[in-house]
């Protein structure tokens, strides 16, 4: 996978931020937004799933000032996620095996 910005525009937004907070968030909000729809592809039930994730850590990162704290956040939300989807997976291979086994 590729950075989706070049570290000089990495810089640019770090000096936005320090420069003008607002400014950098709706420029952020903006950027995130235009990411999703590239992601989605014109599928709207990936873009809805994307705006909804997206939402989710916004609430996070409202909740959290503190960036430690935020992250930590994120990081259970990230793992509880991947649990449920490992349950899903393996609920769904152990399907198939039985399957496969009766035929």
């Amino acid at each position: 996978m590729h950075n989706i910005m070049t570290e000089e525009e990495q810089k640019e937004w770090h000096q936005l931020y320090l420069e003008d907070p607002e400014a950098f968030e709706k420029h952020r909000k903006e950027f995130i937004e235009n990411q999703i729809k590239i992601i989605a592809n014109g599928d709207e039930q990936k873009e809805w799933k994307l705006k909804g994730l997206q939402l989710s850590i916004d609430k996070v990162r409202k909740k959290y000032k503190d960036p430690i704290a935020c992250a930590s956040k994120m990081n259970a939300l990230m793992m509880d996620s991947f649990y449920d989807l490992n349950d899903m997976w393996n609920g769904l291979n152990s399907t198939v095996k039985r399957n496969n086994s009766d035929e």
